[in-house]
């Protein structure tokens, strides 16, 4: 337990997420093993690493679990490749999209136990924000909820959570303790590729479209009020 409690002082973030055994390593945040400046992670930056390159990474890490690693060998959208992994604890999953035989954008999702308050202090103030309405919910009578997609174009990092995750009495508002379900690092040089594909809109939105309903980030609070849903079908 003592030496437990002297690995987890050098947690960078989510010191509440201090447990024991299994519990504690689940309850880890993303942002604990970071080994390099973000948006590089792992030694892996968009726009720069090979595909080659990430896969000799990914093989000899130590918080991969290596019988998740794959790559599915066929285009997707405008990427060429996809290279599959999920964290040694199984607590999240990622995928990294390669582009020109380079690692374009890599995602990560799952249990991040990652905080909007925890990524602002570690990444600074994203610079937009979208709200895209969606439906979750069994047939017949799905949940309308909004996926906030915060951006940062310069950085090359964008992270998202839906209010369909959160208590009903939540879902309201924007708080530094909401839970961030997927995080994304991307190569901002591709930033106008990727709007083109829709990617930052859940599908729905092109360049034009995504450009007209990204908001400024003003800070948490009401999301009705300070960002509201794009109009999409």
């Amino acid at each position: 337990m003592f030496l437990k409690k002297i690995g987890l002082s050098v947690l960078l973030i989510l010191p509440s997420l201090i447990l024991s055994g299994c519990s504690w390593i689940k309850g880890r945040s993303f942002y604990a093993d970071l080994t390099c400046q973000l948006p590089c992670w792992q030694n892996i930056v968009s726009g720069v690493t090979t595909e080659e390159e990430a896969l000799r990474i990914l093989r000899n890490s130590a918080s991969i679990d290596q019988q998740s690693l794959s790559t599915t060998g066929s285009a997707w959208l405008i990427f060429d490749d996809i290279i599959r992994f999920r964290s040694a604890p199984k607590n999240w999953h990622g995928e990294a999209y390669i582009l020109d035989q380079k690692v374009a954008k890599i995602n990560f999702w799952g249990n991040l136990n990652l905080k909007f308050g925890d990524a602002i202090k570690v990444n600074g103030e994203p610079k937009f924000v979208i709200n895209i309405p969606t439906y979750r919910g069994p047939p017949g009578s799905p949940a309308l909820g909004y996926s906030l997609i915060v951006i940062d174009p310069d950085r090359g990092i964008a992270y998202e959570f839906n209010t369909a995750d959160l208590p009903e009495l939540q879902r309201g508002e924007l708080r530094p303790d909401t839970p961030i379900r997927l995080m994304t690092y991307f190569d901002p040089d591709k930033y106008d590729e990727f709007l083109e594909a829709k990617l930052f809109s859940m599908g729905f939105l092109g360049r034009e479209g995504t450009l007209e309903y990204l908001v400024p980030w003003t800070g948490f609070g009401s999301i009705k009020s300070k960002y509201p849903p794009a109009p999409v079908q």
